[in-house]
């Protein structure tokens, strides 16, 4: 029995350790360029992708949801994506819900001028 216990700690101590490393991975394996970013295009299928995902819990323009404010100025384009992606804390994963390039777009929207929290 006492293996087995050592055997389930060593398990979670991997897993806790390893799905860190899973998630930002994933943010930096995606690159922004500023052509992506700057594409009005990309910015247009964020701002969609935002009003039907997004805007519930973030209000229509970041405000006034439940979900915390949000502070784009602050953001580097990984970190958005990541949390896009992964989710935080209450925020559900949308990784399953959007496509890399649609994430992608929801970032370039957030991080535009044309999002105005």
């Amino acid at each position: 029995m006492g293996q087995l216990v050592r055997m389930l700690a060593i398990m979670l101590l991997l897993l806790g350790v390893l799905l860190p490393y899973e998630r930002t991975t994933q943010a930096q394996d995606v690159a922004f360029t500023p052509d992506f970013l700057n594409d009005p295009a990309n910015i247009a299928l964020g701002k969609q992708l935002w009003a039907k995902r997004c805007q519930f819990c973030h209000g229509k323009e970041a405000y006034p949801g439940s979900a915390p404010p949000l502070q784009p100025w602050k953001y580097q384009p990984e970190f958005v994506y990541e949390r896009i992606t992964n989710g935080f804390r209450g925020m559900p994963a949308l990784k399953e819900e959007f496509s890399p390039e649609q994430r992608k777009a929801i970032v370039a929207y957030v991080l535009s001028p044309k999002f105005s929290p």
